[in-house]
């Protein structure tokens, strides 16, 4: 129930990730490719949904979501990956310490951004947020699994395109 009442209000966590993937990546701006829109039958299931990007606003769009929204969908995950593994439901085993690196990364980077205005401290680890993925979604996985050269590899070869911040990919 718990996990049900978290993906009402947190769309992101349904399935396994690998398809939120690039909507954690690139902070929002990939609608979920899972949920349909407007009179689709999916999309009534994130009617209530936080942390989801309208992709016809288009500040919004170049905005993303912020770090609150990065910190909640990387709590979550990990409780429901949790629950899930605790109770024996499928998923979670590959696609979670991905899921919640990327997540967290984008926490990480939001985080610095807003030190580094306030203090002028730290702007370099916000400077390049396609870095801090790769290494904070490596470093989940490899703490997970022990595999350190195999993600990396696997990491570099699938996010082939990153658009530096208001530029053109």
């Amino acid at each position: 129930i718990l996990v049900g009442v978290i993906c009402i209000f947190l769309p992101h966590q349904l399935f396994w990730g690998e398809a939120q993937l690039q909507t954690l990546i690139d902070k929002g701006r990939t609608p979920l490719p899972v949920f349909g829109q407007d009179d689709e039958p999916t999309a009534a299931l994130t009617a209530y949904g936080y942390c989801m990007i309208d992709p016809e606003d288009e500040e919004a769009v170049a905005e993303g979501f912020g770090i609150l929204c990065s910190g909640a969908i990387t709590l979550t995950k990990i409780l429901t990956i949790g629950l899930s593994l605790g109770t024996g439901i499928v998923g979670g085993h590959f696609w979670g310490p991905l899921y919640v690196g990327a997540a967290a990364s984008n926490c990480f980077v939001d985080l610095f951004e807003l030190v580094s205005n306030k203090t002028g401290f730290g702007g370099i680890l916000s400077a390049y947020p396609c870095v801090a993925i790769l290494c904070i979604m490596g470093s989940t996985h490899v703490v997970t699994f022990r595999a350190h050269m195999a993600i990396m590899l696997i990491l570099t070869l699938t996010i082939s395109a990153f658009v530096p911040e208001g530029g053109e990919g």
